[in-house]
């Protein structure tokens, strides 16, 4: 079974020069005011939407793509002044709320002016928010950790069941075995029986 995505052809053919100036857009369904930013400064229109830069004052990472299956975490975090990073923290019930994130380029470094459309890279809910005083009560930084799950990797299709594979192979015992595949693991047959 193969995963693809989706790349728009102008973004295809900056990233396949290795000449890109970055830009990720984060969207955040909080639950009374929606977060649209990305990582640039000045604001971006873009997928019907008025995206604002936060520079240096946020920070993002992502787990590398692979292809296994195993849920995996990303990490936002948006610095500020400590009041209101706490009452953002504080008031705000975001556990469980969904979270997307595109990667894209730009025509200038830090610009505004997309090249083509910026690619879906990941999305997740936010598993846990965190508030952290980093001087005394005048700057703190607000994290919360992004978890994958089956609703979030459903768009990705990977579901793959007994009936797929018969429908693709008739006939084909990989789902079959692949029951059996830990009780062999964990007790293998013992030769004489």
């Amino acid at each position: 079974m193969e995963l693809s995505r989706a790349i728009d052809a102008a973004l295809a053919v900056t990233l396949a020069s290795g000449f890109i100036k970055p830009v990720v857009f984060v969207h955040i369904d909080w639950p009374d005011n929606p977060v649209w930013v990305h990582s640039n400064t000045g604001e971006i229109e873009w997928n019907g939407q008025i995206w604002a830069g936060v520079g240096d004052l946020g920070s993002l990472t992502i787990p590398e793509e692979g292809e296994g299956i195993v849920p995996s975490e990303a990490r936002l975090t948006i610095m500020g002044d400590a009041e209101t990073a706490l009452d953002e923290s504080a008031r705000q019930d975001v556990r469980g709320r969904v979270v997307s994130i595109w990667v894209g380029s730009t025509e200038t470094p830090g610009g505004t002016d997309l090249v083509g459309e910026p690619l879906d890279a990941f999305s997740g809910t936010v598993d846990v928010p965190d508030y952290e005083d980093l001087e005394r009560g005048l700057t703190a930084a607000f994290a919360i950790d992004v978890a994958t799950g089956p609703g979030a990797r459903s768009g990705a299709q990977i579901v793959h069941s007994d009936e797929d594979q018969q429908a693709r192979f008739p006939g084909d015992t990989l789902f079959r075995r692949v029951s059996h595949a830990e009780k062999w693991r964990t007790n293998p047959p013992q030769f004489p029986a």
